[in-house]
């Protein structure tokens, strides 16, 4: 499984290893993390360093990998790869990076809250949710078993925020006012 978002405290990045820790008590035990993202100054740096310090308090150390400022091409090579891809933060009003993840096949699992709940995993019908940690390490569990199943429609469902699909929806409202 997998994140991408810039490396710093406000991300969830922290709540993330807490999470997957959980859940590899939960579920199976081959899963990994990798955490993606930038980490351009000291104090996102030193951030890095906290968090893989964490992973080996936490006894995950070998399951989580981070990827620092990762190239576009490495990006998504790991979402390709990824069963699952996790987004943390609450009350996001859509969050991108939950399509961009989708449309390479990994299954969401997103905040109950905000845009990507709402608009994008459509209540559970494309992903799971979670509200606290406990949810979180259930979904990272639930998701890695829906993987099959749902690959396919997260793809598909994924295509919905294409260009090509807003442009025409645009183009269809604009001849509507036109009629």
């Amino acid at each position: 499984m997998s994140m991408l978002a810039r490396f710093s405290s406000s991300k969830g990045q922290e709540f993330v290893i807490r999470a997957f820790s959980k859940a590899l008590s939960l579920c199976n035990s081959e899963l990994e993390l990798v955490l993606m993202g930038a980490a351009e100054d000291l104090t996102s740096l030193s951030y890095v360093r906290r968090l893989m310090s964490l992973s080996r308090e936490l006894g995950v150390g070998r399951r989580v990998r981070f990827l620092v400022n990762p190239s576009i091409y490495t990006v998504y090579r790991v979402l390709g790869r990824s069963a699952a891809f996790i987004h943390v933060r609450p009350y996001e009003p859509f969050g991108i990076v939950v399509a961009e993840a989708m449309a390479a096949g990994a299954v969401p699992i997103v905040h109950r809250s905000g845009g990507p709940w709402i608009d994008i995993v459509q209540m559970g019908k494309y992903g799971v949710g979670f509200v606290d940690e406990e949810e979180a390490a259930l979904g990272i569990c639930r998701s890695v078993e829906l993987a099959r199943e749902l690959g396919g429609r997260v793809v598909e469902r994924a295509r919905e925020f294409s260009y090509e699909v807003f442009r025409e929806r645009v183009r269809n409202i604009v001849e509507g006012l036109n009629a």
